[in-house]
């Protein structure tokens, strides 16, 4: 993002986010029990879909109804390129969805009032039998909550940002969805890695390509281990973001 450009976002959204955190941003990341996950997401969304059109974000979606088509909560997997990926899914859904954080993104301080206003998990990824609780936990929220979460099945985000394909995708990452007998929503996502470089200059848009695959359904998979199922996800994953490449290129060329 070039200074400028930062500079016209940081005028027009800092006011916002401030009062946001001064009142009740704050207020339902201190006591997120008080108030109900469907008001807190909306309020939240509400936020995020003003900073996703203030930064000129150009988002197409393939296959959105997937998305908006689920009646019941389901476990999603998606690649991991930029912090700016929870806020496209945020963008996208009206019905609440949450996600599973690293730690660490809880230290920052108004990051960590939005990740605990919307219920995000933090994981500790050095610690295993932490990952297999808190998965466990995310089951029951799936389960009973009806909220549904996203997991960034690499373990961490892709830091070269000129890399396809994703880094290998965790198989323990889809036990949640097992846990919880919910079907699993898989989406591959280009774009967002380079939000905040140099380029584009100015205001053009950045753009954004997101593909949902087909969901899928608990009794499909319900007998298959997470080591036969995750590697298919993965393979598609990898074979879509290569056509998103494409499609992401002829539209900067225009």
């Amino acid at each position: 993002m070039d200074k400028l450009h930062f500079i016209v976002c940081a005028i027009i959204l800092g006011p916002r986010i401030i009062f946001a955190r001064l009142t009740w941003l704050g207020r339902y990341a201190r006591h997120p029990e008080n108030t109900p996950i469907e008001k807190r997401y909306k309020k939240v969304r509400k936020l995020i879909i003003k900073i996703v059109k203030t930064l000129r974000l150009d988002i197409k979606v393939n296959h959105l109804d997937y998305l908006l088509r689920h009646e019941e909560a389901f476990l999603g997997i998606s690649n991991h390129r930029n912090f700016f990926d929870p806020l496209i899914y945020i963008y996208l859904s009206e019905k609440p969805i949450s996600f599973v954080a690293k730690k660490e993104a809880f230290k920052t301080p108004l990051l960590c009032s939005v990740l605990r206003a919307i219920d995000v998990f933090p994981i500790d990824r050095s610690d295993l039998m932490s990952q297999v609780r808190l998965f466990r936990e995310v089951a029951l929220r799936i389960k009973e909550c009806g909220v549904s979460y996203y997991v960034f099945a690499e373990g961490t985000r892709m830091k070269n940002i000129q890399q396809i394909h994703t880094l290998p995708y965790k198989d323990g990452s889809i036990k949640p969805a097992y846990w919880a007998e919910r079907d699993i929503i898989y989406s591959a996502m280009y774009g967002t890695n380079f939000v905040s470089t140099r380029k584009p200059k100015g205001f053009k848009k950045r753009n954004i390509t997101l593909e949902f695959h087909e969901p899928l359904k608990y009794s499909d998979f319900k007998d298959k281990p997470t080591t036969e199922i995750m590697p298919l996800i993965e393979k598609q994953t990898n074979e879509t973001l290569i056509r998103l490449v494409e499609e992401n290129s002829s539209r900067n060329l225009k």
